[in-house]
């Protein structure tokens, strides 16, 4: 039977995700990333029992379902939060999450070089307003020492079992879950600025933006499987979850 290696990534990335949100080093900081749980230590808790109840499986030498898993163990909310922080902000690398990675790259290329400045396509003065904003609510310094703060020692034994498993390597800035705090966070942080963009741009100035950074994007050679998306329909994408879900 022929393999489908597209459906495996996307397993595998899944499993990643569950074991990160899962570890005691990363819970406390979810909120940040996205995921507001009314009850965090369920939430961990229901994603444990998904990662244990998928490994006994594999084990009996059934076909693994983790999402099948999440379905039965996490509450409606808490898996709507956690499908939208999988779907949208956790990432590893840039084609797993092309959309929000080539929008945070393309605002902090223009941030950051004063000679791509006018590459927004907006007027000087709201254009500075916009990349001063980016820089303000865009920086993931402060997570990243809460979650320094949260590694020190060894870490719970919960904590050290995923490292082993997954094969992560957390002493290192460029091992995860370091480097998926990182990712991650500075996805989050991007769509809370697309939303303040959002609310505060014009329909024709949104438009303007768009197709600047869809011509910055081919002069930067960033990959995307699609054309850039618009921030509207990307901001869509990540609303609130209803008020009514359990």
């Amino acid at each position: 039977m022929e393999r489908d290696v597209e459906a495996e990534a996307r397993a595998h990335r899944l499993e990643d995700a569950v074991s990160f949100a899962s570890l005691d080093c990363v819970g406390p900081l979810l909120p940040q990333l996205g995921v507001s749980s009314l009850d965090l230590d369920a939430l961990r808790e229901g994603l444990r029992a998904s990662l244990r109840a998928h490994g006994e499986a594999l084990l009996e030498g059934e076909a693994g379902d983790l999402a099948a898993r999440l379905e039965e163990h996490l509450s409606p909310r808490d898996r709507w939060l956690f499908d939208r922080f999988f779907e949208h902000t956790f990432y590893d690398v840039h084609d797993e999450n092309p959309h929000w990675s080539a929008w945070d790259y393309l605002f902090h290329h223009c941030a950051k070089r004063a000679e791509a400045h006018d590459a927004l396509g907006l007027p000087a003065a709201r254009r500075n307003e916009v990349l001063a904003q980016y820089v303000h609510l865009c920086d993931v310094g402060e997570i990243m020492a809460q979650h320094a703060s949260l590694l020190e020692g060894m870490g719970s034994d919960w904590d050290v079992e995923v490292f082993v498993r997954r094969g992560w390597f957390p002493q290192s800035d460029n091992g995860a879950p370091p480097r998926l705090v990182r990712s991650s966070a500075t996805a989050r942080r991007c769509q809370i600025f697309v939303r303040w963009l959002v609310a505060r741009l014009s329909e024709v100035e949104l438009r303007d933006v768009h197709r600047a950074a869809m011509r910055l994007a081919d002069d930067l050679t960033v990959w995307l499987p699609e054309p850039l998306r618009d921030l509207r329909s990307l901001d869509a994408a990540i609303a609130d979850p209803p008020e009514s879900r359990p």
